[in-house]
């Protein structure tokens, strides 16, 4: 996905960042449906609450993938690509002062760079 992130902005001048999430999460539906379809998962297990919950991801990833596009069109790749893809800082510091996990050495050391990657892709595309 580094390799191929810069060309997501063209899609998205082209369709505009509503139809782009469209295309994008239309794909992966179609891609995990056929996953599904090979494995031959079983989801009859699956409770009425679970559906919900599954739901609000589902809303989430596509909102997610509408305010990214939003991002990318209105500004530089280089710049939003690095700060979306800092969620996993966010979810380490969330389970570490929310859920009091202890983090390891080296979740930290991910932290670290996480943090120095964004800061000196902001820096440095001035």
């Amino acid at each position: 996905m580094g390799f191929s992130i810069f060309l997501w902005k063209v899609p998205v001048n082209v369709l505009g960042p509503i139809l782009t999430s469209f295309v994008i999460e239309f794909g992966t539906l179609i891609s995990g449906g056929f996953y599904i379809y090979i494995t031959k998962k079983d989801f009859k297990s699956l409770s009425r609450s679970m559906w919900k919950y599954i739901l609000l991801i589902s809303l989430g990833g596509v909102a997610g993938s509408i305010f990214f596009n939003m991002g990318i069109k209105n500004n530089e790749v280089s710049i939003v690509a690095p700060i979306t893809f800092a969620s996993p800082l966010v979810v380490a510091l969330y389970g570490k002062f929310v859920y009091k996990e202890e983090l390891s050495k080296l979740q930290y050391l991910a932290i670290f760079f996480i943090v120095l990657g964004v800061i000196l892709v902001s820096y440095l595309s001035k």
